[in-house]
Order: C-alpha cells, then sequence, then structure tokens
C-alpha cells in the first residue's frame, strides 16, 4: 500500500511538474493556476458610503479630477514638440488573410465583457462559420482609418491595489474592460505596426515592457551590468529614479499623433486609423452591477488592451531624445531610471582630513 501511494504521489509530482513547465513565459497563466490550485479568491472591498448607487460615479469623478490637477500642473510649461527623424513611411495597414486574424483570434483569451453581444467561448466555436465575416470587419476598419465609437467605450471596474490597504479612492486601479472584436481589431493593428517598428528597428532598445525580448528582468541585467561595469573603471553611478503619477491617463493624444508621425513614419490611412482609435472615447464605472454616467476622456491610452501599451512605449521614448546621451536611460513601462557614471575626485576638505 505504501509503495502504491508512493507512485501516486511521484505521477501527480510529475504532472503538476509538467504542468507547471508548460507556463514558460507566461507568467499570467503560471500565477492564474497557483491561484485556482490554492483555491484563494482575491477581495476587493469597497469604500463605505451612506448610498452605494452613488459609489460608481464617485470613482471617476476622483479618477477624472486626478487626471485634470496633473494636466493642470503642467500647462506652465512649453508644448513638446517631437524631433524629426528620417524613418520608412508607413501609410496603410494591408488585408490580413483569414489564416492570420484565426490566430490571433485563437491567441486571444476567451473573457467576455457586457458589451459584447456574443460570449466569446461561442464565438470561438463557430469560428469557421464567422471568420469571413470578422476578417472583411477588421480589414475595413483598418484600411478605411475607422474605429468605430462602440468599440472604444469601456466598462472600468475599481481594484484595491493589495489587499489590506485603507479603502479609500486613491487605493483602487481602474481596470477596463472592452469587447472582443474591438480587442481583436486593435491586436490585428498593433500586428502590423510591430512589423514596421522591427523591420527599421524605431523603439529604443533600452525601453522595455510589452515587446519581445524587453522583459523586466532583461532591464534589470542591463541596469546592473552596468554599474558594475563602471565600477570595474572605478566610476561610481549616480541614479534617479522616476515614476510617473498617471502615466498611462495623462498622455496627450495631439503629442502621440505627432510622434508617430515624426519619428515612426505613420501617415495616412494608418495614422487617421490610430487617431481614430484614441478619440474620441468614453467609459462608465460598474460596481456591484450599478453603473455611473458615461465620461469622456480627453487624454490617455487604453490599459488591459495591447495596442495601448504600445502606444504608451512609443510616447515615452520621447524621454530619450530629451536627455542628454551622456546619460544612460533604462525604461520599464512608466518607470525609468536616468544614470550618470563618472570617476570621483576628492574635494579640498577631503584631501586636508586625509593629510
Amino acid at each position: 500500500m505504501n509503495k502504491y501511494h508512493h507512485e501516486l504521489r511521484n505521477e501527480k509530482h510529475s504532472i503538476l511538474s509538467q504542468k507547471v513547465l508548460s507556463f514558460k513565459g507566461d507568467s499570467k497563466k503560471l500565477y492564474k493556476f497557483v491561484k485556482d490550485l490554492t483555491g484563494s479568491k482575491a477581495e476587493n472591498p469597497m469604500p463605505a458610503v451612506e448610498n452605494e448607487n452613488q459609489l460608481p460615479d464617485k470613482f471617476p469623478d476622483f479618477f477624472m479630477n486626478k487626471i485634470k490637477t496633473i494636466c493642470d500642473s503642467l500647462r506652465d510649461f512649453d508644448e513638446y514638440k517631437p524631433l524629426f527623424k528620417d524613418v520608412p513611411l508607413f501609410t496603410s495597414f494591408k488585408n490580413l488573410s483569414e489564416d492570420k486574424v484565426k490566430t490571433i483570434i485563437n491567441k486571444l483569451q476567451c473573457k467576455s465583457c457586457e458589451l459584447d453581444i456574443l460570449p466569446t467561448k461561442v464565438l470561438k466555436s463557430f469560428l469557421s462559420e464567422l471568420l469571413p465575416v470578422i476578417t472583411k470587419l477588421v480589414n475595413l476598419s483598418l484600411s478605411q482609418g475607422v474605429f468605430l465609437l462602440r468599440w472604444k467605450q469601456a466598462v472600468v471596474r475599481p481594484l484595491l491595489k493589495k489587499a489590506g490597504l485603507e479603502l479609500i479612492y486613491s487605493n483602487y486601479r481602474p481596470v477596463s474592460n472592452w469587447s472582443f472584436l474591438s480587442k481583436l481589431i486593435e491586436k490585428c493593428a498593433l500586428y502590423r505596426l510591430n512589423e514596421h517598428v522591427k523591420d527599421h528597428d524605431l523603439l529604443p532598445t533600452n525601453q522595455s515592457a510589452y515587446r519581445q525580448f524587453h522583459s523586466c528582468e532583461s532591464v534589470l541585467l542591463r541596469l546592473v551590468n552596468d554599474i558594475l561595469d563602471g565600477m570595474e573603471y572605478q566610476e561610481v553611478t549616480a541614479m534617479i529614479a522616476v515614476d510617473l503619477s498617471a502615466a498611462f491617463d495623462t498622455v496627450d493624444h495631439s503629442i502621440l499623433i505627432k510622434v508617430l508621425e515624426y519619428q515612426y513614419g505613420v501617415n495616412g490611412t494608418a495614422l487617421k486609423c490610430i487617431d481614430s482609435y484614441l478619440r474620441p472615447r468614453s467609459c462608465r464605472v460598474n460596481v456591484s452591477s450599478t453603473t455611473s454616467s458615461e465620461r469622456q476622456l480627453e487624454c490617455s491610452v487604453p490599459q488591459g488592451r495591447c495596442l495601448g501599451p504600445w502606444l504608451y512605449l512609443v510616447y515615452a521614448g520621447t524621454l530619450f531624445d530629451i536627455i542628454p546621451p551622456s546619460i544612460i536611460v533604462y525604461g520599464f513601462a512608466d518607470d525609468h531610471t536616468a544614470n550618470k557614471r563618472f570617476v570621483p575626485t576628492l574635494t579640498n576638505e577631503m584631501d586636508a582630513v586625509r593629510d
């Protein structure tokens, strides 16, 4: 009996190990697997209010006021004008084949949103029948440069940043939910944009996150290696760490469009499509099945999507043009460090102490 239990336990360990190894390179799936395995369920308590029906409107009021305060504080500064770079033009999105659209659909998660007319699982079950129509919709949207209003409406749910934090509005982050078709179209757009950017090496090398082979580990390795390399030459490294507040929510649409045009060669219908994707845009906050009034978003790039974070990289990449080349910049999403290596020199006071 003991031998049987021992073999059974080894078999379970082997299955578990194989399951964990299958998540290699996908931390989200591994995290979800561990969470399901341990039976843990994240709680998301809400702030106490007299009338719970008012809570959905209090969250967008707080989020919008925070963004307005940050934007107002920047109005006295000169508007940033991106440098022009002579790069190949990207004027239009090439049509995608049905096979390519099918591949992209299968890679997308099966999450559904209340904005979806058809649940994602049902859509994938009848993909063979629906694929020609979906492919035509995708290609029409990208080729004509039009992103429909209903695809730019988000349902936002406030999520407590960390368990145990005080239940105040500043400790919540807005998590947006979008219709499946809108996510598919922007994924297809990103596929073509990535081809252009990779072929011509347009994104800064030290700008990591949301791109292949540029993970958190890679940027940390570069940073540590740079510090250690300086030590080999008897140099010290002065470092400034920058963590921007509401970075994604304060992206200026006009500046972003100019950066795409001047530095990435995006023009014509392709630029029109991205402009249409960015504005106008709206959202509603949902708390306990109660929804707020619709709010218009004057700035920001969508989070929880694929094209929004990529556009933020383009926007944040301008930091590498502003800071002098003698200072090394490393970025991971909205976190950046600026490092300056130098050989320290002794002051007169230090010389006096040594004497």
